[in-house]
């Protein structure tokens, strides 16, 4: 009697923690997924919306965002705030 005990209580928290994971990992795929989705499907609308004209600077604007975000990424402002020398 113990024992199926113990095993069912082991099964049973296998299948919630599975059911958990499972769950977890839905809800992070379609985090990860949804906003290139939505970007994709926002294509014609944008170039519907904007001169073509306006491409180079949208272009030029994302451009920097992308840099600024790599350098954000390495933890460059955490160094300039380490290695910033203020006035004595």
């Amino acid at each position: 009697m113990y024992i199926y005990t113990v095993n069912f209580l082991y099964h049973n928290s296998l299948l919630n923690a599975l059911k958990r994971f499972f769950k977890d990992t839905i809800i992070y795929g379609i985090a990860a997924v949804l906003p290139r989705v939505i970007n994709f499907l926002l294509v014609r609308v944008h170039t519907d919306a904007l001169p073509a004209n306006n491409y180079a600077e949208n272009t030029n604007f994302y451009i920097w965002a992308a840099l600024f975000s790599v350098l954000l990424t390495f933890g460059m402002e955490t160094a300039f705030f380490r290695f910033y020398k203020s006035e004595e």
